[in-house]
């Protein structure tokens, strides 16, 4: 399967941190989000996490998660959303949400010494994230369904272990080679293009070799292997 993406080659990102909201949607494939929502109108449903269990003065969120596993086959851990969702608050992060959650959280964009938000916790025994807010927001449910807070994983390596149905084999900086991780479409292969000039351009073909981005006067154009890995 080709997925070519009409995007500018510098808004290209695999992380959902630094992803630009069209490349998002390109992205989902790697992650999963705690929650769902497929329109903004639509009430949430659970993705790695049940819905959520709010304390009666609504400061504080349990969100128990589901069984999952990173695209290495390591479960996802309470612990390990922490440390993502943390990301978000971080010194410098590229985060389109950081400074909503900020002002959301109960002690703000405080870190801890490995880098977590004081403000979320792990409870291991009961496989649940906790969030302790400022002040009482129903509408915080919306937050862990953006594509943007979608689970993930660094590596030491740089690369980012994702919590959906596909993974990376290959990337670079216009283009990635995935392939299914589970499922029934396990060890499927797909190649995502980015073609800077074509904005919105976006279409799957079911058939044919993988393509990767070359140039050519100024413009982007495919480059296909005679396989389609």
């Amino acid at each position: 399967m080709i997925l070519r993406l009409g995007l500018l080659a510098g808004d290209f990102q695999l992380d959902p941190l630094a992803a630009n909201r069209p490349a998002l949607a390109f992205i989902a494939p790697l992650y999963q989000t705690l929650l769902r929502k497929n329109r903004f109108s639509d009430p949430p449903t659970p993705g790695l996490s049940r819905l959520p269990d709010i304390s009666a003065d609504g400061l504080e969120w349990r969100l128990p998660l589901l069984p999952a596993s990173f695209d290495d086959g390591r479960r996802v851990t309470p612990r390990d959303v922490v440390h993502s969702l943390s990301r978000h608050l971080q010194p410098g992060s590229p985060s389109i949400l950081g400074p909503t959650l900020i002002g959301l959280l109960q002690r703000g964009g405080s870190l801890r010494a490995d880098g977590t938000s004081q403000s979320l916790d792990a409870d291991e025994p009961a496989n649940t994230v906790v969030l302790r807010l400022s002040a009482p927001y129903p509408a915080l449910e919306e937050l862990p369904a953006h594509p943007a807070m979608s689970i993930a994983r660094p590596r030491p390596d740089r690369s980012i272990a994702g919590s959906g149905q596909w993974k990376v084999r290959h990337a670079s900086a216009v283009g990635a080679a995935l392939e299914c991780a589970r499922g029934a479409n396990k060890g499927r292969q797909h190649a995502l293009v980015a073609q800077p000039g074509v904005e919105g351009l976006a279409r799957t073909l079911d058939q044919g070799p993988t393509c990767w981005p070359s140039t050519s006067a100024g413009l982007w154009q495919s480059r296909c292997s005679a396989s389609s890995n």
